[in-house]
């Protein structure tokens, strides 16, 4: 089937890079988003005492340069760790830059989506307030607005507790649990960033943890960002076994998570990780204390596994949301976020080789969401265009339970969780848009030394192939300078750490390492 038209449901990060790429390729986007306006997650309402709080406290996790998308960096004077209202206006600044605004249709929701039996076009219903609702057709469609759907797990006598209960989404202010005693039930991001807000007011805070947690604080070795360590493609050269106790040994130089109660039972690598830059002071002060799994509820509070019990006022559940493809019928892809099945997280297998859906953004990243959205949006629409062959719905599906036994075997669970370095590269590769690394070995060796040892940067994919950038070698080897020039603000005299050794330092350790298992392989 040749596609033109697609159609774009959602206007957030992956929806942004979604209508690029379509344009980039000769398509002609059309996407519909349900808020006023573009941004998605990052769109706030300052009306709302939750959004106003998120608009305040919320900083990225991830570090700027591993955030941005691959042909527009960031602002040079921005921070290396950014608020949300930024990361709203780089957005809205993309959508200006590349001119998406004429294509993005706001305020309008899409109600119903089904395909053709006859002609396999896709039948659209969009819904908008005082118009009503209009019918469209489209040749193919990408899903940009999935898995939003909260998740609070349950447990017996909940329904009987009389105190209140919420989840982390809906999480407005601290000003509500005045010297109240809260529970958070979660071991992940929100719930390390509500536990320590709640904690300013709340009489007490408890954090219940099922099986640990590995806490991560935005700065790493040396005071640089710790995701630019741990995101770079020489430390995914060595066995998994040796990685893992690199980044324990790294991330015990700054917690003792013992200690605090916080260690996994898990592997690194297999457990949940939280940034959070206050969690360790908020223990030591006694204003957040750790507790294991909840066993039951009661009317006043909870039971939990270890025997012991808490009488709590509010309890929150911080435990994430459920995969999910809004609007796709259950024949294509299955509700159920265990039996979610997407070859390679992206396109259905059951709609076969020449798949006109596609699914962008309906995974667990460990690492910055809008890099990988842009990269499956660039392989799609590749896909759309036949510039990319898929496989037999026969080897996509083997693909995808091998994938999630894979899962099983290590986290005991499926949570469709990949490191956004493995994920990119896989991804660039089967898209055409993988940079060839030995023959820059050879043609560009600066070039090559940055892409191995430094920080894996989404800038890389455009270095070569459709639609290079050419802006992309600056911002590849130039990422260490990026981070500092808007911190260095006072002129400082006498010796300073230099970038360059700590930079080498690393390298060297990691090159030593990796020359020893190759030749234990080879020779």
């Amino acid at each position: 089937m040749v596609v033109q038209s697609v159609l774009i449901i959602g206007a957030g990060a992956g929806g942004l890079a979604a209508i690029k790429t379509c344009l980039e390729e000769g398509l002609e986007p059309t996407c519909f988003e349900m808020k006023p306006d573009i941004g998605g997650l990052w769109l706030l309402d300052e009306s709302f005492e939750r959004d106003a709080w998120r608009r305040q406290t919320l900083i990225t996790n991830t570090s700027r340069e591993m955030t941005g998308f691959s042909d527009f960096p960031f602002p040079r004077d921005a921070p290396p760790f950014l608020t949300g209202e930024a990361v709203l206006r780089y957005y809205q600044k993309y959508a200006e830059r590349f001119n998406l605004r004429p294509y993005i249709h706001c305020n309008s929701e899409v109600t119903k989506l089904e395909q053709n039996t006859d002609n396999k076009k896709w039948c659209v219903e969009v819904s908008k307030p005082g118009v009503g609702t209009k019918d469209y057709t489209f040749d193919a469609v990408l899903i940009c607005c999935g898995r939003r759907q909260t998740y609070i797990p349950h447990y017996p006598g909940l329904e009987t507790f009389k105190g209140t209960v919420t989840h982390s989404e809906l999480y407005r202010s601290n000003a509500d649990i005045d010297d109240k005693k809260v529970l958070v039930v979660g071991a992940s991001h929100s719930a390390g960033d509500v536990a320590v807000h709640a904690s300013n007011n709340a009489s007490q805070v408890f954090m219940s943890i099922r099986e640990g947690t590995w806490v991560i604080t935005r700065n790493g070795p040396d005071g640089w960002p710790h995701d630019a360590f741990i995101h770079r493609r020489i430390n995914f050269l060595p066995p998994e076994w040796y990685l893992q106790s690199w980044v324990k040994r790294t991330f015990f130089r700054r917690i003792n998570f013992d200690t605090l109660g916080l260690r996994s039972v898990r592997n690194i690598f297999q457990s949940d990780w939280m940034v959070n830059d206050n969690m360790q002071i908020k223990i030591m002060a006694g204003k957040v204390k750790i507790k294991p799994a909840i066993d039951h509820f009661t009317t006043t509070g909870v039971t939990l596994c270890d025997g012991s019990t808490l009488e709590v006022d509010t309890v929150i559940f911080a435990t994430g949301y459920r995969i999910a493809a809004p609007l796709v019928d259950t024949s294509i892809i299955q509700e159920n976020s265990t039996d979610f099945r997407l070859y390679k997280s992206v396109f259905p297998p059951r709609l076969g080789r020449d798949g006109t859906l596609a699914c962008i953004g309906l995974i667990n990243i460990i690492g910055s969401y809008a890099p990988v959205a842009e990269l499956q949006a660039r392989w799609t629409v590749r896909v759309f265009k036949g510039l990319c062959k898929l496989p037999t719905p026969e080897c996509m599906l083997k693909d995808v339970m091998q994938t999630r036994q894979e899962e099983l075997r290590k986290r005991g669970k499926c949570s469709t969780v990949v490191f956004q370095v493995k994920y990119q590269d896989e991804i660039a590769s089967l898209a055409g848009l993988m940079p060839n690394w030995f023959k820059l070995l050879f043609t560009d060796p600066i070039l090559a030394y940055h892409s191995l040892f430094g920080p894996a940067v989404p800038y890389y994919f455009r270095l070569e192939g459709p639609h290079a950038w050419p802006g992309a070698r600056d911002a590849v080897i130039g990422c260490w300078e990026a981070y500092t020039r808007p911190t260095m603000t006072r002129k400082l005299e006498g010796p300073k750490t230099s970038r360059l050794f700590v930079f080498v330092k690393y390298s060297i350790i990691l090159s030593i390492i990796l020359s020893l298992i190759l030749s234990l392989i080879y020779y």
